[in-house]
C-alpha cells in the first residue's frame, strides 16, 4: 500500500513508510514493517491481487485491513475504497489461501501462475466524500486527502463565513465580534447546571484551526439534533475577551447546516459522478426539486475525457436536497459554481 503523496508528514520514500502505516489506529508497527520491508524488496504493489499474493496472512488481520483502506493507504493501487471495503471478506480469504499455497507441497505443481493469478472483487460505489473523509480521519487522527470544507469554499465565501484562525488572531480584551464560522463537530458535550439549566460545549474545527462555544440550554433544544447531523455546519457566534491571559469566550447563537445555507444563496451545482448506481437515485432526488434557479451540471468521472453534462431545466435546492445528493454512495464530490 502507499500513502497520499501530498502529506509531507506521511512521506512514501522507503525509509519512511514504517512510520506512516505505523501511525494508522490499530495496524500495530510490527506487522507495517513486514509490508514495508515486503514492498521494498520486490518494488511497490501493483494492484489488490499482487497485494494479495504477496503478503503473509501473519502480516495482516481484518482490522488492520479495515483501518489501512479507511485511511486511504490503497489509494495508489484501488482509489475506491468503498468497493475494498465491501470485499474485505474476499481479500483475507484470498491472502489465507496465497499464503497456504505458498507454504504447502501443492505450491510445486501450480508453479507461479496460481500465485499471480487476479482475483475479482465485487464492483460497489465508493463512498460519498464526506462519509470518506470522516472514516479517514478516524483511522489517521486527522484528515489527510482533503478537508470536508474544500468544496465549500465558493459558497462559503458568499455566506462571508471566515476562516477560525482569522477570526481569533489579535482578539484584545474589550473585543465584541461577531462573525459566522463553519466547520466539522470535534466534539459535543451536554452539562446541566447547578440550577438545574441545561447547557453544551460545541467543538468545531475549519482545517486552519478550532474553537470551542457555548450554547445555553435554548439554543441546545433548538439546534441539538442540527449539531448530532455530521453534517458541516454553519454557526453565528458572538466572541468577547474579558481577561488579558485568558482565552476569548464564545457564544453561538444560531447553528444550521453549511449544506442548508449555502443552498439559499448557490447559482448551481457541479456533481462528479463515480458510479452509474448514483443515477437513478440522484434522478429520484432532483425530480423532486424542480422550478429553481440553480443550474446543475453531471461530471462523470473519467480519466481520459472531460465531460459535463447539463440537466435541462433549474432547481430548488429546497430543505437538506443538497446533503442527500452528498450522501449518495457513487457521488464523489459536489461543488457548488
Amino acid at each position: 500500500p502507499d500513502v497520499n503523496k501530498s502529506d509531507a508528514d506521511f512521506s512514501v520514500e522507503d525509509g519512511n513508510i514504517r512510520y506512516g502505516l505505523a501511525a494508522i489506529k490499530s495496524v500495530g508497527a510490527a506487522n507495517m514493517e513486514a509490508i514495508e520491508k515486503e514492498r521494498k524488496a520486490h518494488g511497490p504493489f501493483k494492484s489488490i491481487s499482487d497485494f494479495i499474493h504477496r503478503i503473509d496472512a501473519k502480516q495482516i488481520n481484518r482490522r488492520q485491513l479495515e483501518q489501512l483502506i479507511k485511511a486511504g493507504a490503497f489509494d495508489s493501487i484501488d482509489k475506491n475504497r468503498g468497493k475494498l471495503f465491501a470485499n474485505i471478506d474476499t481479500i483475507i480469504s484470498h491472502i489465507a489461501s496465497a499464503t497456504e499455497l505458498k507454504t504447502s507441497a501443492q505450491s510445486s505443481l501450480f508453479g507461479t501462475e496460481e500465485l499471480q493469478s487476479a482475483v475479482k472483487l465485487t464492483e460497489k460505489p465508493d463512498w460519498p466524500e464526506l462519509e470518506r473523509l470522516q472514516l479517514e480521519a478516524e483511522a489517521i487522527g486527522f484528515y489527510l486527502s482533503a478537508h470536508p470544507l474544500d468544496s465549500y469554499a465558493q459558497g462559503m465565501e458568499r455566506l462571508g463565513v471566515k476562516k477560525c484562525s482569522e477570526v481569533f488572531q489579535g482578539i484584545r480584551v474589550g473585543d465584541n465580534i461577531r462573525a459566522k464560522l463553519a466547520g466539522c463537530v470535534n466534539s459535543f458535550q451536554k452539562r446541566i447546571s447547578k440550577n438545574g439549566n441545561k447547557y453544551a460545549f460545541l467543538e468545531i474545527s475549519d482545517g486552519s484551526s478550532n474553537f470551542e462555544g457555548l450554547l445555553f440550554s435554548e439554543g441546545l433544544a433548538r439546534y441539538e439534533d442540527v449539531i448530532k447531523s455530521g453534517q458541516p455546519l454553519l454557526v453565528s457566534v458572538t466572541i468577547d475577551k474579558q481577561e488579558e491571559e485568558g482565552r476569548p469566550r464564545v457564544m453561538i447563537n444560531h447553528v444550521e447546516t453549511l449544506d442548508k445555507a449555502i443552498a439559499e444563496v448557490a447559482n448551481g451545482l457541479e456533481i462528479s459522478l463515480s458510479d452509474v448506481s448514483a443515477v437513478t437515485p440522484l434522478r429520484q432526488i432532483l425530480s423532486k426539486d424542480r422550478n429553481g434557479k440553480n443550474k446543475i451540471y453531471i461530471k462523470p468521472d473519467n480519466d481520459n475525457w472531460d465531460i459535463r453534462i447539463e440537466l435541462a431545466g433549474g432547481y430548488a435546492l429546497f430543505g437538506d436536497v443538497l446533503s442527500q445528493i452528498r450522501n449518495l454512495p457513487g457521488i464523489s464530490m459536489v461543488k457548488e459554481i
